[in-house]
């Protein structure tokens, strides 16, 4: 009997271990969300009052449309939208940075996603700190605002703004505190961080730290190992609080290795560092650009790419509703985003649109999308 029970013990970890996780077969069983920036929830200085009816509205309309989970912002600029002992309010939601308010904006939105059954995801920018050279927007509560003030390495300055540096720990303990705050805390999915990791390719940015860090690393794989460790990091917090944590990079596998330092390949191919990826292929059918690597980024060829290439995780595309505004191949095909959807269905495990605010504003493009039937 004890050999059987071995035999059959046997067997189930082997097949469990072949295929790690199920790709989604139902169609009613596809992610099918929606991206909510921190410019959608720009109600500065506003009332408790009309935040609520703001995001009752915005929930309802996203339901309406057939979505079935958001993706919505909680830091965005070394911020909160929620209730935090870490990080200062964010002025979308204040008159300015820090300002006390006397509700709690995440827990609005998840009273909502309740009541219209939307799975909820906490979306971080985890570097940026703030767009631009002027400070004076920065609480002086923001962790930033010391350091930049006493020229500390830990936050630095690019051209394109103020950002954490990847390489000090003391910043990736940062950024875990706040994320595990949040877990704590509200009852989300999981954590979700888009396409931002190293802000610059300048080799001044950091070079004193790689310097006197003694890696045996080239630069750019000592800043590799610097996200890495970041990405593991948040995996395993998250797991720790039975929840899920995913990415959504831009869709150039070169442009994620070689320009923000990002190994996506890895993260998808190994345990241990995300539980599903969401390639943001912000581009038509007809697309005739190339990366310096051969990756086609025309629409279908880019997702066949991803898919050959990620074995085990599943792949929610990123879809731009926000190029439909656009001239050429978006603005003249107003099924374009219908089409990409069916696309991501049937190839991968759903899709992730960008974002709610171009909803209303490309009405043929969802009521297209919402056409979308099972047997499609």
């Amino acid at each position: 009997m004890k050999k059987i029970f071995c035999l059959i013990l046997c067997f189930l970890l082997l097949t469990s271990c072949a295929k790690p996780i199920e790709k989604r077969k139902n169609y009613n069983n596809k992610l099918k969300g929606i991206w909510i920036s921190c410019y959608e929830l720009s109600f500065k200085n506003k009332s408790k009052q009309h935040f609520t009816k703001r995001i009752d509205k915005m929930l309802l309309e996203i339901k309406q449309n057939g979505f079935n989970t958001i993706f919505v912002h909680i830091r965005s600029h070394s911020d909160s939208f929620y209730k935090s002992k870490i990080f200062p309010i964010s002025a979308f939601v204040t008159n300015k940075q820090g300002e006390k308010i006397d509700f709690d904006p995440l827990e609005i939105i998840l009273y909502f996603a309740k009541i219209y059954s939307l799975k909820v995801h906490a979306w971080i920018n985890p570097f940026r700190v703030l767009i631009g050279n002027n400070i004076k927007p920065l609480s002086p509560k923001n962790p930033a605002y010391k350091l930049i003030k006493e020229n500390d390495r830990r936050v630095r300055k690019t051209a394109d703004g103020y950002f954490y540096n990847p390489s000090y720990k003391w910043v990736r303990n940062l950024i875990l505190s706040g994320i595990e705050e949040v877990l704590k805390n509200y009852e989300i999915e999981g954590i979700h961080f888009d396409d931002y990791f190293y802000p610059t390719t300048d080799k001044n940015f950091d070079f004193i730290e790689y310097k006197n860090s003694k890696s045996s690393l080239s630069l750019d794989n000592w800043r590799r190992e610097n996200i890495n460790k970041l990405v593991k990091s948040v995996y395993k917090l998250t797991h720790k609080y039975g929840k899920i944590f995913g990415i959504s990079p831009h869709c150039s596998f070169y442009y994620n290795y070689y320009l923000q330092y990002a190994d996506i390949e890895k993260w998808c191919n190994q345990n241990g560092f995300i539980d599903y990826i969401a390639p943001q292929i912000y581009y038509g059918f007809y697309e005739k650009e190339v990366t310096p690597k051969k990756q086609p980024l025309a629409f279908k060829k880019c997702l066949d790419y991803w898919n050959k290439r990620v074995k085990t995780k599943p792949v929610y595309i990123g879809l731009s509703l926000y190029r439909c505004e656009e001239k050429g191949e978006f603005k003249k095909d107003n099924k374009i985003i219908a089409k990409q959807a069916l696309l991501s269905i049937k190839k991968a495990d759903g899709f992730i649109v960008f974002s709610y605010s171009y909803m209303n504003r490309n009405k043929n493009q969802i009521k297209n999308l919402v056409k979308l039937k099972p047997t499609d």
